[in-house]
């Protein structure tokens, strides 16, 4: 899946996704992309569901743009990071932001690591997110391991974000202008 395609169909069901997240067409800035991401993450679940059923079923491909809205609407089916992030880059690309999908990990390496096959370690990618660009600055966009952010994610070398939830302390650090660490602290807290 690529989030670089436009097309008629694409503008039409980038459309329809919009309406689904409750919000109008707008230029792009950085308010606009945080509505964005708070309406998807009230709009649509992120679950895991709708993959065990593709399975149960020997179908391990991700949804095309039509079946995930369906999904969303009929059943209320979000999916995972690759499913929510995929078409989520869709339609940031459709309103004019400047939005590109990129591999992850989600075993202790930076995303640079991943993306550029770093040999430091053996943990494949199995992570995806969104790097948006404007106003001279990246964003990761993560509807997946940022999912309890409401982001996006500055990416300058320093810079921190921290989540708590109830047992798990998440802790995302900015290497540089493209590479991102995270650190997953889980807490012995009921």
């Amino acid at each position: 899946m690529t989030c670089g395609k436009k097309s008629h169909q694409v503008d039409h069901l980038s459309r329809k996704y919009l309406k689904i997240l409750g919000l109008v067409e707008q230029r792009p800035t950085a308010d606009y992309l945080k509505q964005l991401i708070r309406a998807q993450q009230i709009h649509v679940p992120y679950e895991n569901i709708s993959k065990l059923l593709r399975r149960a079923e020997n179908n391990f491909t991700i949804p095309d743009f039509v079946e995930f809205l369906n999904n969303l609407t009929e059943f209320n089916f979000g999916g995972t990071c690759y499913v929510q992030n995929g078409y989520f880059c869709h339609l940031l690309r459709h309103l004019g932001f400047q939005a590109q999908l990129v591999s992850a990990t989600t075993a202790g390496r930076t995303s640079r690591d991943a993306t550029q096959g770093s040999n430091t370690h053996e943990a494949p990618v199995s992570h995806t997110a969104i790097r948006v660009s404007f106003e001279n600055d990246n964003y990761i966009v993560d509807l997946g391991l940022f999912s309890t952010f409401t982001g996006p994610f500055l990416l300058k070398p320093g810079h921190v974000v921290e989540a708590q939830t109830r047992n798990q302390r998440d802790r995302f650090e900015a290497i540089d202008q493209l590479s991102l660490m995270s650190v997953n602290i889980t807490n012995n807290l009921v």
